[in-house]
């Protein structure tokens, strides 16, 4: 899902937290913690490709959807995936603020979980990130996809 789809959605959800009473503050952080949570997938194709130009970037993201590589490995998006939210949701123990980071970044994930099938795509790559690097591993091992 594009950057400005997951903006709409967790705006709507912030306006609904808004007029129930939540603060305006831990707000914007459930916003942008939703959108800069994308920030992994600059880094996959900065890695990937070893290319650094900006354009590229976005020519790769808008024709591929960014969740297939020419050499067939999974991309690693290090914040998409269960293990950052349950690391976050550690933090909110100590921190309540991150409860609203955790937020964010579950109503991104839900979003893009409901897409991965309509691409084709194997819904381990935004559900863990342990579970991408193991398969990485056995498809460079040539022991073929799961």
């Amino acid at each position: 899902m594009m950057p400005d789809k997951h903006l709409m959605y967790v705006v709507l959800v912030s306006v609904l937290l808004y007029v129930v009473g939540v603060d305006f503050f831990p707000l914007v952080i459930l916003v942008v913690s939703s959108i800069v949570i994308d920030i992994d997938h600059v880094f996959d194709y900065l890695f990937m490709f070893k290319d650094y130009s900006w354009n590229g970037a976005k020519v790769y993201f808008k024709r591929e959807g960014n969740l297939k590589h020419s050499n067939e490995a999974l991309p690693v998006f290090i914040f998409h995936n269960i293990e950052t939210l349950l690391v976050l949701l550690i933090i909110s123990i100590f921190y309540p603020i991150f409860i609203f980071i955790f937020a964010g970044i579950y109503i991104h994930l839900c979003l893009d979980w409901k897409v991965i099938p309509m691409k084709r795509c194997p819904v381990i790559i935004k559900l863990s990130l342990v579970l991408v690097l193991i398969e990485n591993y056995r498809r460079k091992r040539g022991r073929g996809k799961w």
